[in-house]
């Protein structure tokens, strides 16, 4: 048995799952178990059920070893009797965290600062393993194009859009049947057509409600300096992804910083320059990477009458970021 744990906020984790799980079934014909996981499930991020599995391997991807509960999850794996962990990443953490891991047993891949996980995944599984899988590489090529920003590939905008569209209409189903529905079709697919035309009947429909929320986005947004540096602080629907949210911004007003403050009661802060924003986000005990992080503001939604509220309250936390 293999068990499969990612991300399922954006590409990078989607395409880590799917990476783990054509390994499992097509390479090892092995069965296997899926989760999408995401850091307000905290201690779940390794459920109960797990427990009772032995003879497994269990590959955890795209998530941080560096995020609030991270002790909790830790004393989790610990009550695990499964027989190999491992625990492939790319977000900055600490080597207190690495270690408490490693006591463990789990086997570690941690990259801070590299481009995606799921080229550490596909260097681990099919690289390591002499597997050649030219679709489980353009998989993973595609997850680094995304991830990274780049967006140089042909579908990688389109991609963007369908997981963006996904995860708004999984927001409120636990088992998230839009999101997995796609890391499956990645794991057996058999051609090198990653985007077919059901597809791109989502995406289309997701750009029209894309429009709506920049205008949501243009009325709301507002600019603002400290010490030398522009930031703009926005209002996202929770249709929006925060990544396309803050990308709006940044082509629309001239700041170096774009926080955006969605809906779903999260904030994300994206960078044009040098400025590190993971500072921004653990000043709200959020956590992510130099070029992008992201923070929880508030446990439940927020809506656009709060919304000043909190502009308020981040432009103070940035004041004494400055201090």
């Amino acid at each position: 048995m293999i068990v499969s744990i990612t991300h399922r906020s954006d590409f990078d984790g989607i395409a880590s799952g799917a990476l783990i799980v054509r390994y499992a079934a097509l390479h090892r014909k092995s069965p296997f178990l899926v989760y999408l996981k995401d850091y307000g499930d905290k201690e779940n991020v390794i459920e109960e059920g797990l427990f009772k599995l032995t003879n497994c391997k269990l590959y955890i991807a795209d998530l941080s070893t560096s995020f609030k509960h991270f002790n909790e999850v830790v004393k989790r794996i610990r009550r695990l009797r499964c027989g190999e962990i491992y625990w492939f990443d790319h977000h900055p953490t600490s080597n207190e965290n690495l270690d408490k891991l490693k006591e463990l047993g789990v086997k570690l891949d941690i990259r801070p600062g590299f481009s995606s996980s799921a080229i550490i995944v596909y260097e681990n599984l099919y690289s390591k393993s002499g597997i050649e899988d030219e679709i489980a590489r353009k998989i993973a090529d595609y997850a680094d194009d995304i991830d990274s920003w780049r967006l140089s590939m042909p579908l990688s905008r389109d991609i963007m859009d369908l997981v963006a569209y996904y995860k708004y209409l999984d927001e409120a189903n636990p088992l998230h049947p839009h999101l997995k529905s796609y890391l499956l079709y990645l794991s057996g697919l058999k051609d090198q057509n990653l985007v077919r035309e059901q597809h791109k009947a989502h995406i289309e429909i997701y750009r029209k409600l894309k429009d709506r929320a920049r205008d949501v986005i243009s009325r709301t947004v507002e600019v603002f300096e400290i010490d030398g540096i522009n930031y703009a602080i926005c209002y996202a629907p929770c249709y929006i992804s925060s990544s396309q949210a803050a990308e709006f911004v940044l082509d629309s007003v001239k700041a170096q910083v774009a926080i955006v403050v969605k809906e779903e009661g999260t904030g994300s802060v994206r960078r044009r320059g040098d400025v590190d924003v993971s500072k921004i986000a653990r000043l709200f005990e959020g956590g992510g990477h130099p070029y992008a992080a992201g923070m929880r503001l508030k446990e439940g939604k927020i809506d656009l009458v709060e919304y000043p509220k909190f502009v308020e309250l981040i432009k103070n936390k940035l004041r004494e970021l400055h201090l």
